[in-house]
């Protein structure tokens, strides 16, 4: 799934006065399964999501009128996944995020914030992006994310990797995908797919074998929203094997591959750093099989917030609303969101699930089953011919030469 507010492609200019000073903001994602802060805009709070493929700061239509009133704004043309419409860019508005140095810059509004409350069960009003991200440092580390104003100090020997931008707005990073493609990725906190990937290169990847086709829960028809599965993606020096991708009009790099990794996004220098060697990648990703989609609201209560038709949860009753009290006789409590998510990936096993609907509790079993191999079990690779490997040991021979 897309953000509605990535990839906000502002057409004006945003000029920012930074002032760089000692500060820092600490991510846990464990609960939120994505980028979670506190912002304030003229002095008002309010929870933010961290989102590198944004170029402006977004804050919701509603939030907008509350807070910036007749404050001194423009219309600009924005362009988003959903298409182009006209929208107002507020000028020279003071926000702050945590106890980083205060910024004046401009601040676009949106009517789309409402899709990012409903997946991530909080009360979302405004979207930070690279206006004050790119004089930020970015650090992952295994399910922790630090955003700092100076370079922090890292651990080991470091390999250093190009970061470029997008349009000078939103940054990239080189990524192989499959065997044949070299390409510029978006990265982008605010995707929370593993990979998005544009249709033409969907295709022929899974022409030459380096991805297969899935459709989603079975089903099918026009319309449909497809998966493939790529069999191996490398960023930032990690390869990834059996990798979900979903299929659009960009090829980026999301948050659901990106917070398996340890790197930093060093913006001003526009580079990323990666340990030296770069850690090991992963076999697989968890896919729903259950058809629950869940989500965790503020009081830590998870809950049931879409389920797929004709699915295996839906055909045990389970309601949207439902509390999921325990997943296996574990409290969810003791749980994050992602290892829910993945007990509900098992396919061929039976998850039992004790929920609380209207005050009254109850215990259901739901059988996993995906409609599909996954992982998949990918035809060996065709070995090179005697001529092939000639050829590649004779131009080995010749770089010494080259030098």
């Amino acid at each position: 799934m897309r953000q509605v507010a990535s990839h906000v492609i502002v057409t004006a200019l945003m000029l920012l006065s930074i002032r760089v000073a000692p500060g820092q903001v600490v991510f846990d994602w464990t609960d939120t399964e994505t980028l979670l802060t506190r912002a304030t805009v003229m002095g008002v709070e309010h929870d933010s999501l961290i989102d590198t493929g944004s170029s402006s700061f977004v804050v919701d239509d509603e939030s907008a009128k509350e807070i910036l009133g007749d404050h001194r704004w423009r219309s600009v043309p924005v362009r988003t996944i959903g298409g182009s419409r006209i929208t107002r860019e507020y000028l020279d508005v003071p926000f702050q995020l945590g106890d980083l140095s205060l910024r004046r810059g401009a601040v676009t509004t949106t009517p789309d914030m409402g899709r990012l409350r409903h997946i991530y069960g909080r009360n979302i009003r405004y979207v930070v992006g690279m206006p004050i991200l790119k004089g930020c440092v970015l650090s992952f580390d295994n399910y922790r994310a630090v955003l700092t104003e100076t370079m922090p100090s890292l651990s080991g020997p470091h390999i250093e990797l190009p970061l470029s931008f997008f349009r000078s707005e939103v940054p990239q990073c080189r990524g192989m995908i499959g065997t044949k493609y070299e390409m510029l990725l978006i990265v982008d906190t605010g995707c929370d797919t593993q990979i998005n990937i544009d249709t033409t290169i969907a295709d022929s990847l899974c022409a030459t074998d380096d991805a297969i086709r899935l459709l989603r829960n079975g089903e099918s028809g026009e319309g449909t929203a497809e998966l493939i599965v790529i069999r191996e993606v490398e960023v930032f020096g990690t390869k990834h094997r059996n990798v979900p991708a979903s299929i659009g009009r960009a090829n980026v790099v999301g948050f659901g591959l990106l917070r398996h990794m340890k790197f930093t996004l060093d913006f001003p220098n526009r580079r990323v750093l990666v340990p030296d060697p770069p850690q090991a990648g992963l076999d697989w990703f968890p896919i729903d099989a259950s058809g629950l989609r869940i989500v965790r609201k503020e009081d830590r209560m998870t809950r049931i917030r879409r389920i797929v038709e004709n699915s295996t949860g839906d055909e045990a009753d389970v309601k949207v609303g439902d509390v999921i009290v325990a997943v296996n006789g574990t409290p969810a409590l003791e749980l994050s969101r992602y290892a829910i998510e993945e007990q509900l990936s098992k396919a061929g096993t039976t998850v039992r699930l004790d929920l609380e609907r209207d005050g009254k509790a109850f215990t259901i079993d739901v059988p996993l089953k995906h409609p599909f191999e996954y992982p998949p079990k990918w035809p060996p690779r065709p070995e090179p011919s005697k001529d092939q490997l000639d050829f590649e040991k004779f131009i080995e021979e010749q770089e010494p030469n080259r030098k």
